[in-house]
């Protein structure tokens, strides 16, 4: 739908959920309790491993890392989020945190565990996108590790430390397969879901399906029933970041409108990308013109107030029986009619939505 939640084609997607500054928030401030962990059990130590570094530069390694996570949190609050912008993040905790589990005095490795909490969290969170990274992290960063303690350091890996790395590689590899699995999971629920994972509103299918049952039921009665049909014209935005965030903030504020703005046995579904219906039962056509014309100013003041300019939303109306006796048909009628008005001269005036 935007660059942002496609990743450019070439990367799983980021899910949606994860681009709000409310989940970034809190995941920094996860990484911070982490770090702060390592910090911990490092101070609670005499010495460390003489690798690279001693405890002092250990300590200034998390130090950096702090920065970073905090240059990270405002870059964050301040930019929509990138795949790009994931992907190096889950390399530079790997690369950091991996250095100072590389001079654990313990043969054992007792810190591994938080980096391998780390490389499961990134996992969470982004799904596929992470499956890459869990593996390398897995079955690059710790042979890494102990390689970096016998080369510098001539601390022979014992067959108990090779027991317990053999044990977190497979824990790594075990859950990178359960990531992936709940990932296409939740990718099946949202594909056979009834509602639109970014409005809130039916989908297409599901709305077809309440729309012949509804149609059946008001063939036998007579009663009417007005199709309302709305198409949203968004302003060109130049920064395609923000346009993003945008574009996912007007279809959400355009789902909330739609839901609440009906009646508890009125329908609404997306259509396509811009496109929604109402279905308004038990309406005759004054009661929907009135009702489609509410739901129309609702819809323009509410969008343009998140995208802040003038959002256009088109609207065709359209009556069962009078206009089609099926759901087919009567969407057949309201998407010729929303053509005409959409290629309507500017200024001219709007296309008449009744035959």
């Amino acid at each position: 739908m935007n660059d942002l939640a496609s990743g450019g084609g070439a990367r799983p997607p980021v899910p949606t959920r994860e681009l709000s500054w409310t989940a970034q928030r809190r995941q920094f401030w996860v990484r911070y309790f982490f770090l702060s962990l390592l910090v911990l059990y490092f101070l609670s130590v005499e010495t460390v491993a003489p690798v690279l570094w001693g405890l002092d530069g250990v300590l200034v390694l998390a130090g950096v890392q702090a920065v970073l996570i905090g240059v990270s949190m405002v870059w964050a609050r301040l930019r929509p989020l990138s795949t790009w912008r994931v992907a190096a993040g889950f390399w530079i905790d790997y690369l950091l945190l991996g250095l100072m589990v590389t001079h654990d005095p313990n043969a054992a490795l007792p810190s591994a565990p938080i980096l391998l909490t780390v490389l499961f969290g990134h996992g969470l969170r982004f799904g596929p996108l992470a499956l890459e990274s869990v593996l390398g992290g897995s079955l690059l960063v710790l042979p890494a590790i102990m390689t970096l303690r016998a080369s510098l350091a001539g601390i022979m890996p014992e067959t108990a430390t090779f027991m317990t790395l053999f044990l977190y590689a497979v824990l790594a590899m075990y859950g990178a397969m359960l990531i992936w699995r709940s990932e296409r999971l939740r990718r099946s629920l949202d594909r056979h879901s009834p509602l639109d994972v970014a409005t809130g509103v039916r989908t297409r299918r599901a709305l077809a399906e309440q729309a012949d049952v509804l149609f059946n039921m008001h063939a036998r009665s007579g009663r009417p029933l007005v199709l309302v049909l709305f198409q949203l014209t968004l302003p060109d935005q130049p920064d395609a970041a923000i346009r993003g965030d945008l574009r996912r903030r007007i279809l959400r504020t355009c789902g909330e409108v739609l839901r609440y703005g009906l009646r508890s046995y009125d329908l609404a579904g997306r259509q396509d990308d811009d496109r929604f219906v109402v279905l308004l039962p038990d309406t005759d056509e004054a009661e929907g013109a009135v009702a489609a014309t509410r739901l129309q100013q609702a819809l323009l003041r509410r969008l343009s107030q998140v995208w802040g300019a003038p959002v256009q939303v088109h609207m065709a109306r359209v009556q069962a029986p009078g206009d089609g006796g099926d759901y087919g048909r009567l969407l057949a009628h309201a998407l010729a009619c929303m053509d005409e008005t959409v290629q309507a001269p500017p200024g001219g005036p709007p296309a008449d939505t009744r035959p």
